[in-house]
C-alpha cells in the first residue's frame, strides 16, 4: 500500500486488502477528478503541432513492450469488438488495450488525468509483468516514462501495457471545500480537496450511503466553517 503523507483517513485503510477488487487483481486504484483535459503535464495534452493526438495516444503508440511478453501476467478479457470499432483514435498500438481504457474519460478527451495515486494497492507477485514495466519507467530503460503529473499515472499505464487485469474504485472523486461555484443545476462544482469513498459498494446499499474513506489533503483541518461555509460534493 502506497499512501501520501497528507492523506486524511476516516476509515482504516487495512479494509482495502479485503476488497474483491484487490483480491482478484492485486491492484486497487482511485479515480482522479475529471478536469484539465489539455493540461500540459497530463495524458490528455494536445500540443499545437499535433492537435489531433493526445499525449496518451502518442506515448502508447510508441511503447514497445515486446521485451516483456515472456513475463507472466494476469490475462484480461479482450475488449468487445463494438468498443474497438467505436474507438476514434488514429494511432496504432502495439498491445491490446483494455475495455476500461477505451471507455475512459481520459482516452475520450474529457480529462487529462486518470489516477489519484494518494492511496493505491500494488502486489508485485500478482503483477510481475506490470512491475517489470513500472521498473523500466523508473530506471529509464527500455520503456520510457509516460507523461504524468508526478507518479500518478505510472501504475495504471504499466498495467495497460502489460495487458493485465487491474481495478479502479466504483466511484468518481468527490470534493470538499469552501469554493462553491454555482453554475446552475447539474453544472455547479465544489473546488477543494479530493474526497474518496470506500471503493466497493455492498449489494442493496444506495450510492448516497457510500462511506467516505479518505481525503487527499489535510487542508480540511484549516477550514473555518463559522467564517466561511463549507461544501461537499460526493462526485
Amino acid at each position: 500500500m502506497l499512501m501520501d503523507a497528507d492523506a486524511l483517513l476516516f476509515q482504516s485503510p487495512a479494509l482495502l486488502w479485503e476488497t474483491k477488487k484487490y483480491q482478484t487483481t492485486g491492484t486497487l486504484f482511485f479515480n482522479d477528478r475529471i478536469a484539465e483535459a489539455n493540461f500540459s503535464e497530463g495524458l490528455g495534452y494536445r500540443p499545437a503541432n499535433r492537435p489531433n493526438i493526445m499525449a496518451i495516444e502518442d506515448y502508447m503508440s510508441k511503447a514497445d513492450v515486446n521485451l516483456f511478453c515472456y513475463i507472466p501476467t494476469l490475462s484480461r478479457p479482450s475488449a468487445p469488438s463494438a468498443l474497438l470499432a467505436a474507438d476514434k483514435s488514429t494511432v496504432m498500438l502495439h498491445f491490446r488495450p483494455s475495455a476500461d481504457l477505451l471507455k475512459s474519460h481520459l482516452l475520450n478527451g474529457r480529462s487529462g488525468h486518470r489516477v489519484d495515486s494518494s492511496i493505491l494497492l500494488w502486489n508485485k507477485k500478482r503483477q510481475p509483468r506490470a512491475t517489470a514495466i513500472l521498473a523500466s519507467f523508473v530506471s529509464l530503460n527500455d520503456v520510457p516514462r509516460p507523461p504524468s503529473y508526478g507518479d500518478k499515472e505510472l501504475f495504471f499505464v504499466a498495467c495497460e501495457l502489460a495487458e493485465t487485469q487491474y481495478a479502479f474504485s466504483d466511484f468518481a472523486t468527490g470534493s470538499a471545500g469552501w469554493d462553491f461555484r454555482n453554475y446552475g443545476a447539474n453544472k455547479s462544482i465544489v473546488c477543494g480537496s479530493a474526497a474518496h469513498h470506500f471503493p466497493e459498494l455492498s449489494d442493496g446499499i444506495f450510492t448516497q450511503e457510500a462511506r467516505l474513506l479518505y481525503m487527499n489533503s489535510h487542508y480540511i483541518m484549516k477550514y473555518k466553517p463559522k467564517e466561511l461555509p463549507m461544501y461537499y460534493s460526493p462526485a
